[in-house]
């Protein structure tokens, strides 16, 4: 059984070590010492954000037969996924998967980010058309698996106050994930300290 370890990297480096994977042998205890000693001294600057350990031999689902799309490349592979998380893009996928999608065809890609949505947003004295069930679903349908939506300040209104509005807003109805950026509307030097 082999193991892996996915690393993701700061952005000072990401450029150039972005999806690192270590794979090594489980059975060997001086190559799971060896990973422990280079990830124990990985350089301050290096800040080491992610460590999941994955049984390559198990997974939730394998995509195959489709074309992967990535942001530099685009090429004939299978995907590998464990819960939410891609462990292997590789010409054929090692291990086996409880469930296999047939991408025959189509391409396969990362879920689309869109940073700028106004859902269930009020405004000259309507709602925007969306609301977090109706505007997520039609991004999923899209290709995008997250959004991040603006929170708006009302008057006189602290900017935790005008968070804590959108997150009831979204909770139960967004079927993707989401995010918030607050717009200031109202800004008074007891919001601004």
């Amino acid at each position: 059984m082999k193991i892996g370890i996915r690393l993701d990297l700061n952005k000072k480096i990401r450029g150039f070590f972005s999806d690192t994977i270590y794979r090594l042998d489980k059975k060997s205890e001086a190559a799971s010492q060896n990973t422990q000693n280079f990830i124990a001294n990985i350089k301050p600057d290096i800040a080491l954000l992610e460590l999941t350990l994955v049984e390559e031999d198990k997974m939730d689902c394998k995509i195959i037969n489709g074309t992967v799309v990535t942001a530099t490349d685009t090429y004939r592979a299978e995907v590998g996924i464990v819960g939410e998380k891609v462990v292997q893009i590789a010409k054929k996928v090692q291990g086996t998967a409880e469930k296999v999608v047939d991408a025959k065809g189509c391409y396969v890609m990362p879920g689309g980010i869109d940073i700028h949505t106004h859902l269930d947003m009020p405004f000259g004295g309507t709602v925007s058309s969306d609301d977090f069930e109706t505007g997520t679903m039609a991004a999923a349908f899209g290709g995008t698996t997250t959004l991040v939506d603006f929170a708006i300040q009302g008057k006189r209104m602290s900017l935790k106050r005008a968070l804590s509005i959108w997150m009831k807003k979204a909770r139960g109805k967004a079927v993707i994930d989401y995010g918030f950026h607050v717009a200031i509307c109202h800004l008074t030097p007891k919001i601004l300290n």
